[in-house]
Formats: structure tokens, sequence, C-alpha cells
């Protein structure tokens, strides 16, 4: 919780002054079944510049299973804007994938990159972290205009 200002009395405790409001929570790690974890990334699509990029730390020794957007705002922008999704060796969900033609509300964008799972695959293991990772999200090409997304990791 955040407070305008804050003082301390002489027991030590800290007493706040103003408006107490929660803080916006823009990602989070929950675990949601047995050992299965899910970590989540609000983007604001607007917010971000090219090359900038948002991430997510996947801990030491995790299984990756699965990455996918969830769109909750259609994107727009006055150029070509991309949104790729990768851990600087493995691309999750590519720029293609992630051009802003494709971020429509209300339809998810399952990854589709190189260290992705699908049924075209057979079976290709899920990616494993021996030394812990960053899932990186890169914006190329142009900025958003709008959009927002929240980036889903499923790990062990």
């Amino acid at each position: 919780m955040t407070r305008a200002t804050t003082w301390t009395n002489a027991d030590g405790l800290v007493v706040g002054n103003g408006g107490n409001y929660p803080e916006r929570v823009v990602a989070g790690v929950a675990e949601v079944d047995g050992g299965q974890k899910e970590a989540r990334l609000y983007l604001d699509l607007k917010e971000y510049a090219v090359g900038a990029a948002a991430t997510v730390a996947i801990p030491v020794g995790s299984i990756v299973k699965n990455v996918y957007l969830k769109v909750s705002e259609t994107a727009t922008s006055g150029g070509a804007a991309t949104l790729a999704v990768g851990d600087g060796t493995l691309t999750w969900i590519t720029a293609a994938q992630g051009a802003v033609a494709n971020i429509v509300a209300n339809t998810p964008i399952q990854a589709l990159g190189t260290a992705a799972y699908t049924a075209t695959e057979g079976a290709l293991p899920p990616t494993v972290y021996a030394a812990g990772a960053t899932l990186t999200v890169t914006v190329g090409t142009a900025v958003f205009t709008a959009g927002k997304a929240t980036l889903v990791v499923e790990y062990v």
C-alpha cells in the first residue's frame, strides 16, 4: 500500500498520512495446481518504445510448459509495430505472431516460436531452464498507440 507521506514515531511504528491506495500490480506468480506455477505480466503496449522490453524471471530448474498472450484491448500503431517474446536464445512468441494486426481483443496468441510446443512437433519436450532465465517481451519496428495484454508463462 502506498501513502502520500509517512513518519516514524518514538516506538519505531511507521505512520502514514494521506490516501491509502493499493499499488498497481503489473506482474506476479501464482501456484495454480500442485507444483505448477503461472507467471503473469500485464502489458500496456503504448507504454513501450521500439526496442523497449519487459521481463518475466524464470527460476533456476524450472520447466516452461506454455507461453501465451491474453489480449484484452486491440493494438493499434502508426506503423508496423511488433511484439516478440524470447529468452535471448529461443523464441516463444515470434514478431510475426505479435504483429499489430494479430493483437486483437479476446483473441489469445499461443506461442509458436522455436521453444514452443505445438501439435506439429510431436513429442518435443518442454523447455528446461537449468540455470534460470529471463523471458523478454520486446517491441520492434514501430511503437504501439494502443493495446493491452497479459503475458502468461506456465511452468513447474
